[in-house]
């Protein structure tokens, strides 16, 4: 376990970095978010028209160790009860984090959030979102870890629009690949954080990323 809390901790969404201004000056569409829900461990959004069925060798994150991931992070609502759902859409500054998924042979795992943006404009927040990224993984230099990054690539998950990025970093010999699908709409960011430190993680995460469907 203690190898999963270290792939788990590098994916710490860093959209709360430039997440806390009020968006709805920037015309964002409160009415419109919906965080999806969870049925039968498959994750269904119809307001980005996705759902995403994993096969048996994934498993759903407890809440509990949802909450230890992200227990650094302020101002966060975790889960999709709707009493947090509510208090997400009432707050300026609360990020989302409804679900996450380990690969149980190789401790793959994959991470789902929702955060407010200063900005409505798409471009301009992913590239805070990129830079953000770069800022933290720069800020583990001192402990040994060297990394690369690869310039944003536009690409799909089922029929949703998306960015991508891949950050792979090498810590004490371990390779790690991480992937980041990132959407804006309506002033609010959703991303997908992926990370794995095998060839066989990869291609679990690509198969599942790949077999994202639409909802309806």
């Amino acid at each position: 376990m203690k190898k999963l809390w270290f792939f788990l901790i590098l994916l710490v969404p860093i959209l709360s970095f430039f997440s806390c201004a009020p968006n709805n000056a920037n015309g964002a569409n409160k009415a419109s978010f919906d965080a999806g829900n969870i049925e039968n461990a498959n994750y269904i959004n119809n307001w980005l028209n996705i759902k995403i069925t994993p096969t048996e060798e994934w498993k759903l994150l407890p809440q509990d160790q949802l909450e230890k991931i992200y227990s650094g992070a302020q101002n966060t609502v975790i889960g999709l009860g709707n009493d947090k759902k509510e208090a997400f859409n009432q707050k300026e500054s609360l990020g989302l984090y409804p679900l996450g998924y380990v690969h149980t042979k190789t401790n793959s795992n994959i991470l789902l959030a929702f955060e407010k943006l200063k900005s409505s404009n798409e471009s301009e927040s992913i590239n805070v979102y990129i830079d953000s990224i770069k800022s933290q993984l720069k800020q583990l230099e001192p402990q040994g870890m060297v990394y690369t990054i690869s310039e944003p690539k536009n690409t799909k998950i089922g029929q949703l629009d998306c960015t991508q990025i891949t950050a792979t970093t090498d810590f004490q010999g371990k390779k790690i690949t991480q992937n980041y699908y990132l959407k804006s709409k309506d002033g609010y960011m959703f991303a997908i954080s992926t990370s794995s430190a095998s060839d066989e993680g990869n291609a679990a995460i690509d198969k599942l990323i790949a077999n994202i469907t639409n909802s309806n």
